[in-house]
């Protein structure tokens, strides 16, 4: 139980001071944002797509919508990482 609380106490110190280290930098944040947000699309929706094709009962057309989305995602990542 004392391992959980000061787990948490750990996780709140270290949420503050990230936020706080973001609200000086603006700029550093929205790019962290993008990033987090691309990884996210690119990651998730392949993973998506690549079960929609493979399903007996999968469409398509959906499954390549699916890749469309995780194209998006590799150019916000593109575009976070080159600034």
């Amino acid at each position: 139980m004392l391992e959980a609380i000061g787990f948490i106490v750990l996780l709140l110190t270290v949420g503050e001071w990230l936020c706080g280290k973001l609200a000086q930098w603006p700029e550093m944040s929205f790019r962290l944002i993008t990033l987090v947000v691309g990884l996210f699309l690119a990651v998730g929706m392949t993973v998506g797509g690549i079960n929609q094709m493979m399903e007996p009962e999968g469409d398509s057309d959906m499954g390549w919508l699916f890749f469309l989305w995780a194209g998006l995602g590799v150019w916000l990542l593109v575009k976070a990482v080159k600034g």
